[in-house]
C-alpha cells in the first residue's frame, strides 16, 4: 500500500443520471423545444466522448410554428428509442432540439469508426424520413454548453 496514493477516478466512473431540463423559447419565427441531460454534466470534457453525432431529421408536415403533427411525433418518439438502443455503450444521448421543422438528436462518441453503419441502420429505422447526421470533433462539449450551463 501506498502512502498519500491519490488514484485518478476511471472516466465511467463519472456520473450519468437521468436529469432532463426542458426549456422551451424561439429561434427566429420558429418555436424552439429543447431537452438535454443534465444529468451528463459529469461527462463534459472526458476523453472518452470527444465527438459529437448530430442526427437531423426534417419533418414532412410541420405546423406554422415549426413543429411536428401528432402522428409524425409518435414515430420521432420511437425513432430517439431506436437511436439509444442502437447507439447502446458506444455514445450517449445529451439532448433533442426541436425547431424549424426538424428535430435534432445530439449524441457524443468516442470513436467514430461504427459511424456509417449506425446512419444506416437508423435510416432503415425511419424510411420515411431524410435522416440525416454529421460527427464534428467537440471535446469541450460546445453544443452542450449551449444549453447546460456548468
Amino acid at each position: 500500500m501506498r502512502l498519500f496514493r491519490r488514484d485518478k477516478p476511471e472516466e465511467s466512473d463519472a456520473p450519468l443520471t437521468d436529469e432532463w431540463q426542458v426549456s422551451e423559447g424561439k429561434h427566429g419565427d420558429n418555436r424552439l423545444i429543447t431537452s438535454f441531460r443534465t444529468g451528463a454534466r459529469g461527462l463534459v470534457g472526458s476523453p472518452r466522448y470527444t465527438i459529437r453525432i448530430g442526427i437531423a431529421v426534417p419533418f414532412l408536415g410541420p405546423d406554422p410554428e415549426g413543429m411536428p403533427a401528432s402522428d409524425e411525433l409518435a414515430q420521432l418518439v420511437a425513432f430517439e428509442d431506436a437511436v439509444t438502443d442502437r447507439a447502446g455503450d458506444k455514445a450517449v444521448l445529451v439532448g433533442v432540439i426541436t425547431t424549424g421543422g426538424m428535430r435534432e438528436f445530439v449524441l457524443y462518441i468516442g470513436s467514430g469508426e461504427w459511424i456509417p453503419a449506425f446512419h444506416e441502420d437508423l435510416k432503415a429505422v425511419l424510411p420515411t424520413h431524410d435522416v440525416q447526421m454529421v460527427a464534428e470533433t467537440d471535446p469541450k462539449w460546445s453544443v452542450y454548453r449551449q444549453f447546460v450551463p456548468k
